[in-house]
């Protein structure tokens, strides 16, 4: 028999660990791949300031798209700020 924790439960867990640590996860089972497409997961990761920081990117009309917080966070990992910015 196999029992599957909820959700909410898993996504916290994992918001709890680091990004890197997130996206390793998703390899390892199709149960936490699933949650981890969720904005639940990668809100967490996503600067809180993350607005100031696209509006002054080379894309800032990032601002109006609806990108998940996933895609976002992946954003700004490739297109770092002219600041000194780390998200890994």
């Amino acid at each position: 028999m196999s029992v599957v924790l909820p959700e909410e439960c898993i996504s916290k867990t994992i918001s709890l660990t680091s990004a890197r640590d997130a996206c390793r996860f998703s390899v390892g089972s199709l149960v936490f791949k699933s949650v981890l497409d969720s904005d639940a997961v990668w809100k967490k990761f996503v600067p809180s300031d993350y607005r100031e920081i696209i509006s002054g990117s080379a894309s800032p009309s990032l601002l109006t798209t609806n990108l998940s917080k996933k895609d976002l966070y992946l954003h700004l990992c490739l297109t770092p700020s002219s600041s000194t910015m780390v998200l890994w």
